[in-house]
């Protein structure tokens, strides 16, 4: 089965795209009383480690099968 070489670099892009937004977040004052805006931030940031956590079992779950 042929991956798409766009939902990869949409992977990470998405990686990155965690980093900007904790830094974003941290600039903004997240903490343990953090604003609305740091809250919604952190949710994306969530947000954007569930698709890469899928875009990584996409692309090496088959290939550790068939490498065991």
């Amino acid at each position: 089965m042929r991956r798409s070489p766009f939902l990869l670099t949409a992977g990470i892009l998405a990686f990155f795209r965690v980093f900007v937004l904790g830094i974003a977040a941290v600039s903004l004052g997240m903490g343990d009383y953090g604003g609305v805006s740091s809250a919604l931030l952190r949710i994306f940031q969530l947000y954007n480690l569930l698709f890469v956590y899928i875009v990584i079992l996409q692309y090496f779950k088959p290939g550790a099968r068939e490498f065991l």
